[in-house]
């Protein structure tokens, strides 16, 4: 007797103490579960690309501290309002974390806590402005000097802190009761970190009654799915915690950990309970008969799930490791925890006969449907050929919520929030600030500031161009120029509207500050936007050559177990129209290929395999297509309904990457079972009447 049955016949033979140890090791397990969620902007880059290092010289000679910034109209503070707002500033001032504060009131109209605006200073300040291309004031104050915005810089590697400033920053303003809104890297990052834990509660609670649903239709037994349903809290325990003693925090791609766990959990729940005897459940005889295929079909997917680990982006890379570990987690206890449980609460281990729950299709209509599967891959696979690549995937929220709303006012009021940097280097030692550098850098800008989508340029030039540089305050200047004034910083800020092309501009700017910059001048292009653009186009490129990669490997394990070069090809094929079908539905639908469903194809090609190599391992077993249809057909269409009902919970995420991930997943498995049932079978037909 094989090693792994005798350890199941342990563990369902000795029932309590299995389940008690288990139990324990989940409790232990717990207290390392990390709760904190990091969605900061840092984690998708590319730490090891040779860009990665100008953004380190960035940070290590001006910093680069993250943003948060508040937009207000100047007429809604009165008198004693504008007090208060001083005084609020000054509290701001002194939270730890916060690097520094540029308020417009006292930086460009000179207010002060006893002095009210000069509306001198405001005539002056527009004149000024509308006469002069948009610099650094730009980003505080309008052309009208009617819209402010207070800008607080807050430090990179206090994560821990940016919760706490945001609110400290909102409350002040609503002890002001004027109306505001807000935008900048720290608070896109903490709207994430807000609006996940509500999105995991709303996932888990429609994971949870979809599956129950689906289990106690099928079975028709409350205490096998209270079984199945303890079996995948432990597993989920138990992937938390090893995340969590990994040093991992919850991101957006968690979200994608919960419903994978079910499906697994589920889907080897129905195939083991639904192995049964005149209605009876024999725990040793069910193991027996789905250890093998449900082995190949859990490593299946554990193979698909590790194409993240590809990843040049640290927060993706490291699903690469969490998904398997969840899968080969959710596979044991289900297939071992979960039979203990039930032995343990149900003596009489009556279930429903699965056979009954379908019929197998009709030959016509299983004919007339292949043929259609067969018309709509080679129509998707026409269509597909326009699907567009896009690595500028910044639209993580839906158009109608708040922070895109909030988002859109900033910056058609007042300023871009999306910042690209430069970096001026003289490579001579001559000053920047000086003759001959500083009038040729300048009618370089020039240039720069007719780059679409610009809403301002800050540097220390345009400052230099209103004060001397012994006038330069200290925190303006070193954030834009060096003590040698031999390295100047740039920072360009653009709309991020959905008509703008990051990577079209992009290319542009390196352009014109490869081959038009001024003699004596070298220009390094960085930033966080520029890593995140050049980490997620090389993403794309990775993951197609994994697609492959998995595609191959999946393709020898099939070919190693069954053998048989005809069932390869059919398998394949079955395996492989999904994929082109769900490539034709986002062509159909405008979805372009971005860093979130790039990875549907792999995760799929795991998923949806599963169900494939039972059905031609049944086959296998009774030598007749029709007999392994009669004896897993009902098995197969309720493993689909739970994948299906699993990933449709992502349909209610906020978040626009997760719901369209959720969408592709729902084609690829409603596709994958009729390619199953329907045009499985028949090529498997064709090819024995051919022969």
């Amino acid at each position: 007797m094989p090693l792994d049955e005798k350890l199941f016949r342990l563990v369902t033979r000795h029932s309590v103490g299995s389940c008690l140890a288990v139990l324990l090791l989940a409790l232990v397990g717990a207290f390392f579960i990390n709760p904190a969620f990091d969605n900061s902007l840092t984690g998708w880059i590319d730490t090891d690309s040779a860009e990665y290092r100008d953004y380190r010289h960035l940070l290590d000679s001006f910093g680069d501290d993250q943003t948060l910034f508040v937009m207000f109209q100047r007429r809604d503070l009165s008198a004693e309002k504008t007090a208060l707002y001083l005084q609020q500033l000054d509290a701001i001032q002194a939270l730890p974390g916060v690097s520094a504060v540029y308020d417009p009131l006292q930086r460009l109209l000179g207010v002060s806590e006893f002095d009210g605006v000069d509306e001198t200073l405001v005539s002056d300040l527009k004149q000024s402005m509308a006469t002069q291309p948009p610099d650094f004031r730009s980003t505080l104050i309008s052309g009208d000097a009617e819209t402010l915005g207070l800008l607080v810089l807050v430090a990179r590697d206090r994560t821990d802190l940016h919760a706490a400033i945001l609110d400290a920053v909102e409350h002040s303003f609503q002890t002001l009761a004027i109306p505001y809104h807000v935008g900048g890297t720290v608070y896109f990052s903490e709207v994430l970190n807000r609006a996940l834990p509500m999105d995991l509660a709303i996932v888990i609670s429609l994971l949870v009654v979809s599956a129950a649903l689906v289990l106690f239709f099928y079975l028709q037994n409350f205490r096998v799915v209270l079984s199945v349903f303890a079996g995948i809290a432990l597993s989920l325990v138990f992937t938390l915690a090893l995340a969590g003693a990994w040093g991992l925090k919850m991101t957006l791609l968690s979200l994608i950990i919960f419903p994978l766990v079910f499906c697994v959990g589920l889907t080897t729940a129905i195939h083991l309970f639904s192995k049964t005897t005149e209605g009876v459940w024999q725990a040793a005889d069910a193991y027996h008969k789905i250890r093998k295929p449900a082995f190949i079909a859990m490593l299946t997917t554990a193979i698909g799930c590790a194409s993240f680990a590809f990843a040049p982006q640290m927060t993706v890379a490291d699903m690469g490791l969490v998904l398997p570990v969840a899968v080969i987690l959710s596979f044991l206890c289900t297939l071992f925890v979960t039979p203990a449980l039930f032995v343990l609460i149900d003596k009489n281990r009556i279930l429903a006969d699965s056979r009954r729950k379908q019929l197998n299709p009709l030959p016509r209509l299983r004919r007339w449907l292949s043929w259609m599967l067969l018309a709509g891959a080679a129509a998707a696979a026409y269509l597909a050929l326009d699907i567009k690549t896009n690595p500028d995937a910044f639209y993580f929220f839906k158009p109608d919520s708040d922070v895109v709303k909030s988002y859109q006012l900033i910056e058609n009021q007042l300023t871009g929030l999306l910042a690209i940097e430069l970096i001026l280097h003289s490579e001579d030692r001559h000053k920047l600030t000086e003759a001959p550098l500083r009038p040729a850098i300048a009618a370089w800008l020039t240039q720069l500031r007719k780059l679409p989508g610009l809403t301002s340029a800050v540097s220390v030039f345009d400052a230099l161009s209103l004060t001397s540089a012994d006038n330069l305050p200290d925190d303006i200047r070193k954030s834009l120029l060096n003590e040698q004034a031999t390295e100047a910083r740039i920072t360009l800020r653009f709309k991020n509207s959905a008509g703008f092309h990051y990577q079209e501009t992009l290319a542009q700017i390196k352009e014109i500050g490869q081959h038009r910059q001024p003699a004596g001048v070298s220009v390094r292009v960085t930033g966080l936007v520029p890593l995140l653009l050049d980490a997620q186009n090389n993403l794309l490129k990775v993951q197609a050559r994994v697609f492959f990669l998995s595609m191959g490997l999946l393709t020898g394990l099939i070919a190693l177990i069954f053998r048989s070069v005809k069932i390869l090809v059919c398998a394949l094929a079955a395996n492989f129209i999904p994929l082109l079908l769900t490539a034709g539905i986002m062509a159909l639908l405008n979805i372009p290929i971005n860093s979130f469903n790039i990875f549907v194809a792999a995760v799929m090609l795991g998923v949806i395999v599963d169900d494939t190599i039972h059905l031609l391992y049944a086959y296998r077993q009774t030598g007749d297509m029709e007999a392994a249809l009669a004896e897993i057909n009902g098995a197969l269409w309720a493993t689909t309904m739970t994948v299906l009902l699993a990933f449709a919970t992502l349909l209610v995420s906020e978040f626009v990457p997760i719901v369209q991930f959720g969408l592709l997943v729902e084609v690829a498995v409603v596709s994958a079972y009729l390619c199953d049932v329907y045009l499985l079978p028949h090529l498997m037909q064709g090819t024995v009447k051919a022969s």
